[in-house]
C-alpha cells in the first residue's frame, strides 16, 4: 500500500481539505502519492477577465459621426475615447472602429451585443464604461466589470510530512496530475527536502500524468527531513 500523504494546506488560499487520491486509483507500494484534477476537476480554477457586455443595443446605430464611447482599462487606468463615424452602423462596424483605437482590451460580438474585454484577467482585472454620447445605443451603461481569479500565478497548495531518510538514498513517489488546457494557468508539481527544491514536474497543457513512479536522489539528506510536495499555478 502507498503512503497516503492526506493533509492539504493552502496558505495562500485559505484553504485545508482532505485526501486527493482518488478512489479506485493506487500507487506502486513505498511511494508517496500526490493526485491533482485526476477525478475532482474542481481543483482547476480557470480566471476570466473583467467585461461589460451590452444589453439591447440598436443596430444600425443611427450615427451621424462624432458619436463616442468612453473605457478606461485596468484598476488606474486613462479614460480612452472612442469616435465613431457615420459609416459605423452594423454592429461588426463597431467592433472594428472600436479594435482599431482601444488599447489592452478589445471588442467583440456576443450573440448580436457588443462585449468589451480587458486583455488581462483575473482579481486584479478591469474594465469600465464611462460614458460617451454612443453608449446607449450600443447597449451599455456606465458600469465597472471586475474580472476574476480563483487562482492566480504564485498561489500554492501543498502538504508535507517528515520522512526518516537515513535508511534509503533514494525517494520515491507517484502522481497523477492533469494539467488544464483551458486555462491560463498551469500548475507545476514541486518537491522540497528542508525547504529546498529538488524535483519539478510541469506537464504540457491538457496532459497528464499516470502512476508515474518518480526518483528523488536523498542522499546528503539523513535522518528526519520534512519533505514537502507544492502545487503552484505558474503562467501557462
Amino acid at each position: 500500500m502507498a503512503n497516503e500523504l492526506t493533509q492539504i494546506v493552502a496558505p495562500s488560499l485559505g484553504h485545508i481539505s482532505g485526501r486527493l487520491q482518488p478512489v479506485g486509483w493506487s500507487a506502486p507500494d513505498g511511494s508517496y502519492v500526490i493526485c491533482l484534477g485526476a477525478d475532482q476537476d474542481d481543483w482547476v480554477v480557470d480566471t476570466w477577465p473583467g467585461f461589460r457586455l451590452g444589453i439591447n443595443g440598436v443596430y444600425p446605430t443611427g450615427f451621424a459621426g462624432g458619436e463616442t464611447l468612453q473605457i478606461a482599462v485596468g484598476i488606474v487606468g486613462a479614460t480612452q475615447t472612442i469616435t465613431f463615424l457615420a459609416t459605423d452602423q452594423t454592429l461588426a462596424q463597431v467592433v472594428d472602429r472600436i479594435n482599431a483605437t482601444l488599447t489592452d482590451a478589445s471588442a467583440s460580438d456576443v450573440e448580436g451585443e457588443l462585449k468589451i474585454a480587458a486583455t488581462a484577467r483575473g482579481q486584479e482585472s478591469r474594465l469600465e464604461i464611462v460614458g460617451g454620447t454612443g453608449m446607449v445605443q450600443l447597449g451599455h451603461r456606465a458600469a465597472t466589470g471586475v474580472g476574476y481569479g480563483g487562482l492566480k500565478v504564485g498561489d500554492w497548495f501543498g502538504f508535507s510530512q517528515t520522512i526518516n531518510l537515513t535508511p534509503v538514498t533514494m525517494l520515491t513517489f507517484s502522481a497523477k496530475f492533469r494539467q488544464p488546457a483551458n486555462t491560463d494557468i498551469k500548475f507545476s508539481l514541486s518537491v522540497f527536502f528542508d525547504g529546498f527544491q529538488v524535483d519539478s514536474i510541469e506537464p504540457d497543457a491538457g496532459d497528464e500524468i499516470d502512476a508515474v513512479t518518480r526518483a528523488i536522489n536523498a542522499s546528503g539528506f539523513g535522518g528526519n527531513v520534512s519533505v514537502e510536495f507544492r502545487i503552484e499555478a505558474v503562467p501557462a
